[in-house]
């Protein structure tokens, strides 16, 4: 089978990437700063990095594109948005791109997979947000999964330091 958003969204145990942790924040709260560019801007990404909000389209098949620089080096990425279900779910594609907005492969290895799926619920238990995160590669070669998967536990360490932010940002609201 083919694997698209539309199918893959459908087989959660699928994904190779699983990630949750509970924010001390309504759910309408914590889906806002995933999709308004004020919020964005504040804390998604890279520890250490300057990102810009290029463009928001908060749309099926609209993208949120930024730039990251960091000692002078910049960088495009982007998600393509798949699934949007206010407040409870939010499913995109991401990728490493040009400044227009087109997947490239990633500078740092031509066999990193070109898209990954990204797979996001919000649960709301007692005035607190649970945050599930879910994805894997889409459309890549064994190869490509491969590779992902060795990098599985950077990943979580890199999205554990970008939520680490997104929790310290909340505290400023």
């Amino acid at each position: 089978m083919q694997q698209t958003p539309q199918n893959l969204t459908s087989e959660s145990s699928q994904h190779p990437f699983f990630l949750q942790r509970t924010f001390d924040a309504p759910r309408t709260l914590l889906f806002e700063v995933f999709t308004q560019p004020e919020h964005l801007a504040q804390w998604w990404g890279p520890a250490g990095m300057n990102l810009q909000v290029e463009r928001l389209d908060l749309q099926e098949q609209g993208l949120f594109l930024y730039s990251m620089e960091r000692d002078g080096q910049k960088s495009y990425g982007r998600f393509q948005y798949q699934d949007i279900q206010a407040p409870e779910r939010l499913v995109y594609t991401s990728a490493f791109c040009d400044e227009n907005g087109h997947a490239i492969r990633a500078p740092f290895n031509p066999n990193w997979p070109l898209e990954l799926l990204n797979i996001l619920t919000f649960e709301e238990q007692d005035g607190k947000t649970i945050l599930t995160l879910q994805g894997g590669p889409i459309h890549a070669t064994p190869e490509e999964t491969q590779l992902y998967i060795g990098f599985m536990q950077n990943l979580r360490q890199g999205m554990g330091g970008t939520l680490d932010q997104l929790e310290a940002y909340l505290q400023r609201l």
